[in-house]
C-alpha cells in the first residue's frame, strides 16, 4: 500500500514539475517559433525525385545576394500567401519566402516551415 501511495506521489511530482517547466505563456503575444530562418527571394526549386529517394531543395537569394540551399524535408508545411497550405508546385521563382530549418549531423539545413511573404511585408535579413 505504501509503494502505490509512493508511486501516486511521484507521479504527481513529476506531473507538476513538467507543467512548470513547459508552462503555458499567458501574456497575449503570439508564440515564436525555436527555429532559426533565412528570409529571401527564391531562385529555384528542385522537385523530389521519388525513383531516386532524392528530396526536393528550394534554393533562395538573401539581401546580399547569397544562394543558400535548403533540403525539404517530407513533411514540411509550406503556407501560402493567404496564410493556407500550399503545395511544393506553387512556389514559384522569385517569391518572397521565410525558411524555418533544422542543420542536421552533416550540416545540411533542412526545411522545416517555408512561408510565402505577401509583397507588402518586407524580408528580414537571416537571424542567427
Amino acid at each position: 500500500m505504501k509503494n502505490i501511495k509512493l508511486l501516486v506521489m511521484l507521479f504527481c511530482a513529476g506531473l507538476l514539475f513538467t507543467q512548470h517547466v513547459l508552462g503555458q505563456d499567458n501574456s497575449g503575444s503570439e508564440p515564436s517559433l525555436a527555429l532559426p530562418f533565412y528570409a529571401g527571394v527564391v531562385d529555384y526549386v528542385k522537385p523530389r525525385n521519388t525513383g531516386k529517394g532524392l528530396r526536393a531543395e528550394i534554393y533562395i537569394l538573401d539581401d546580399n545576394g547569397n544562394r543558400i540551399r535548403f533540403l525539404i524535408d517530407y513533411g514540411a508545411n509550406i503556407i501560402g500567401k493567404d496564410n493556407k497550405q500550399i503545395s511544393i508546385d506553387e512556389i514559384k521563382q522569385n517569391n518572397k519566402v521565410k525558411i524555418y530549418f533544422i542543420t542536421n549531423s552533416i550540416g545540411v539545413r533542412v526545411a522545416k516551415l517555408i512561408v510565402l511573404v505577401k509583397d507588402k511585408d518586407k524580408t528580414a535579413s537571416p537571424e542567427q
